[in-house]
């Protein structure tokens, strides 16, 4: 007898177990909804290229006009993290002097890029400019004759580095060894995961 009202309990508690209505037992469309929402997550970058000068035109009108009498273009190739392979062209007016800095230097304006990765991805990168300053630092190899060191703000992007942000800075340089610009950033950027 004892055993009948026990399994008699059992069954009982197991038909309210599946009498429950499913709404009941699994979210509501809004809950998942909610939990599918896009999330931002902050990683180290880092990028190193080399670069390949394509023009430079020492007397271009529309530069000038912007103080900045030289007109450059370099395409740079290499890896990036989060990115794989990649590829930039760098476009600026240059030229110009910067009274606040003793050290002899060529101001470059304002320019923006894009990072091109592998598979077509792209990474929207502005500066404000700074300075290519003649010399090297301690830290630089023996062979740099000039360097510059600015941060680039990262405004959005398409496919992973759509909404991204974040801050990449410079550490760039030319060499005597040939006509190569070194071209290494490090900063951190913040990505949105999730659904879109």
């Amino acid at each position: 007898m004892k055993t009948f009202k026990l399994l008699f309990l059992i069954v009982v508690f197991a038909s309210l177990i599946v009498g429950c209505s499913k709404d009941e037992l699994t979210p509501n469309n809004e809950d998942l909804l909610k939990s599918a929402q896009p999330i931002s997550v902050t990683v180290p970058f880092e990028a190193h290229m080399l670069g390949t000068p394509i023009l430079i035109d020492f007397e271009n009108a529309e530069c000038a006009q912007e103080g900045y009498p030289v007109h450059v273009m370099v395409e740079a190739e290499g890896t990036a993290t989060h990115m794989g392979k990649v590829s930039v062209t760098f476009e600026f007016c240059a030229g110009g002097q910067d009274p606040n800095l003793e050290a002899p230097h060529m101001t470059v304006g304002a320019n923006s890029c894009v990072l091109i990765a592998a598979n077509g991805d792209e990474l929207f990168l502005s500066t404000e400019g700074g300075a290519v300053v003649i010399g090297r630092t301690d830290e630089h190899p023996d062979y740099v004759i000039d360097y510059w060191k600015y941060p680039y703000t990262i405004t959005g992007g398409t496919g992973n580095f759509d909404g991204a942000e974040g801050i990449i800075y410079s550490d760039d340089y030319d060499t005597d060894l040939d006509e190569h610009s070194v071209h290494n950033w490090y900063g951190e950027i913040t990505l949105v995961k999730g659904k879109r």
